[in-house]
């Protein structure tokens, strides 16, 4: 079965106040004038933060804390972005 890539992420109940959490944390790192790697490192601590297991696997943490944050995008993209510097990154 291949991966449908265009279908917003799925985000399951119990795991939106994670995903909250690192959305916000992204965000806010954004917004402070942050780069987008400096973003998704403060990003990947919330997530270590409530999920201190998923260490073992750093590459499926990253996943994961991009499905959050593309999920919280999807929710409302004008209030992600908004005050957040998009010269460095693909958001013009």
């Amino acid at each position: 079965m291949q991966e449908n890539r265009t279908a917003t992420p799925h985000v399951l109940p119990n795991d939106h106040p994670i995903r909250r959490k690192v959305a916000l944390a992204y965000r806010s790192t954004r917004e402070a004038g942050g780069s987008h790697n400096d973003a998704m490192g403060f990003a990947m601590l919330a997530y270590y933060e409530e999920r201190p297991e998923a260490r073992a696997d750093r590459l499926a943490a990253s996943h994961q804390v991009a499905i959050f944050i593309s999920s919280a995008i999807s929710s409302d993209s004008d209030w992600f972005w908004k005050n957040t510097k998009t010269s460095d990154y693909w958001r013009s």
